[in-house]
């Protein structure tokens, strides 16, 4: 288990590195605008290296045999690369809020079907929650990856339920530990390698609205899971 994980950092870490020259030759930054709270332009969409870690943590799972887990798993996965894939899009070129709204409802609708609650003779419920869902995704949005919030509130919410599934097992243990790695490693390349690439006038990564919008739907997933948890078993 402990080879995979260094396996696993070592895979991001390298493809954070990789994006960073992707996004520079593509010219893919973001530029500092009065209700910022960076002054220099940045690199945008280095949050998509936290749906990758997912990815690779499904491999890994299926590599070791235990296909049945990544199957429990899958409709979430799916839903998780949509608001990966739909928020790093919209990045590059600004898309519609129909569209931004319309992946967020139906990925959040397919965290419901992997937890097993899309419940329709209780539709209502289902209608509020998602709404509720998408709301919180939004709001997780508005954070700044620059200054670490998404990756300090990530942290603060994961590391916490690690310890937890240590003796509630509520979900898969390694798929947690691999979620924090994800945002540790974003930290570690984005944050200090970059940062001291600077030095060298090397623009520095934006944790965007991709990484927002996943770490919302996997913290999510783990909330609800607590919340539908019966303690007392």
């Amino acid at each position: 288990m402990i080879l995979e994980l260094i396996i696993i950092i070592v895979a991001i870490l390298l493809l954070e590195l990789l994006y960073f020259r992707i996004a520079d030759h593509f010219n893919i930054i973001d530029k500092p605008n009065e209700r910022s709270s960076h002054s220099s332009i940045v690199l945008r969409g280095g949050g998509v290296i936290f749906s990758l870690s997912m990815v690779a943590w499904a491999v890994m799972m299926a590599v070791q045999g235990n296909c049945a887990v990544v199957e429990g798993y899958l409709p979430f996965l799916v839903g998780l690369l949509i608001v990966a894939v739909v928020s790093f899009v919209d990045d590059i070129r600004s898309l519609p809020d129909s569209v931004r709204l319309v992946a967020q409802f139906g990925a959040m609708a397919l965290m419901f079907w992997s937890m097993g609650i899309m419940h329709w003779n209780m539709w209502w419920i289902v209608a509020i929650a998602l709404i509720v869902c998408v709301g919180a995704t939004n709001v997780i949005n508005f954070m700044d990856g620059v200054n670490g919030i998404t990756a300090g509130y990530s942290l603060a919410v994961l590391l916490p339920l690690i310890v937890l599934n240590h003796d509630l097992h509520f979900v898969e243990s390694s798929f947690l530990i691999v979620a924090a790695l994800g945002v540790l490693v974003e930290v570690v390349a984005g944050g200090g390698l970059h940062r001291a690439a600077q030095l060298a006038h090397v623009a520095a990564v934006l944790a965007d609205d991709g990484e927002g919008g996943v770490v919302c739907h996997i913290l999510q997933l783990q909330h609800q899971l607590l919340g539908l948890l019966d303690v007392d078993e």
